[in-house]
């Protein structure tokens, strides 16, 4: 039986894009589940800029909740990119700082191109977070996040930590290969 709750997305890439987290969601996920397409709210990302992009979905996510002034989804699901960016925050981007807004467009130097991307005040704000990591190439990602080192940065990942919620981490065998007790 079908929820009554939103399913969101958010990268600014066409659905049919290769790279494609909306594309990649639909065809995962929401194509295999009974959810109603009312309930779909894809990020729109043609015809307008990043930051118009991002400022008509930070609309569409307010307006989806009453009462509140900051929405609170009873569930994020994310994953864990091996330089330890989460949706599209990655070390040192100007989104990281971000406090006032939900949804911003954020410069990926390393990529020459522009995301689209909820805001750590948006992530802190879910009732659970769970994240998904699989493979060795986020091996050391996954350990600063888990195991930070005192000299060393915080990985983007790192700073989710939902207010009153939780954070649940579901890794395979080698995404946690470089965690301490590991090999036990």
């Amino acid at each position: 039986m079908a929820s009554d709750a939103p399913v969101l997305e958010r990268r600014a890439l066409p659905p049919d894009a290769p790279d494609s987290n909306a594309g990649m969601a639909k065809r995962e996920l929401v194509d295999k589940v009974p959810v109603p397409h009312e309930q779909v709210h894809p990020i729109r990302t043609t015809g307008i800029t990043p930051a118009e992009s991002a400022r008509r979905y930070e609309e569409e996510v307010r307006a989806l909740w009453t009462g509140g002034a900051l929405p609170g989804f009873d569930l994020v699901l994310l994953g864990l990119g091996g330089d330890g960016h989460t949706v599209s925050l990655f070390p040192d981007s100007t989104a990281l700082g971000e406090q006032d807004r939900l949804v911003v467009a954020n410069r990926v130097p390393q990529f020459g191109s522009w995301r689209v991307t909820f805001t750590l005040p948006l992530l802190n704000a879910a009732r659970r977070v769970l994240f998904l990591v699989t493979g060795a190439s986020k091996a050391s990602a996954l350990r600063l996040v888990l195991e930070p080192e005192a000299e060393a940065l915080a990985p983007p990942a790192a700073l989710v930590r939902p207010n009153d919620g939780a954070v649940t981490w579901l890794v395979d065998r080698e995404a946690a290969s470089r965690l301490a007790g590991a090999h036990d």
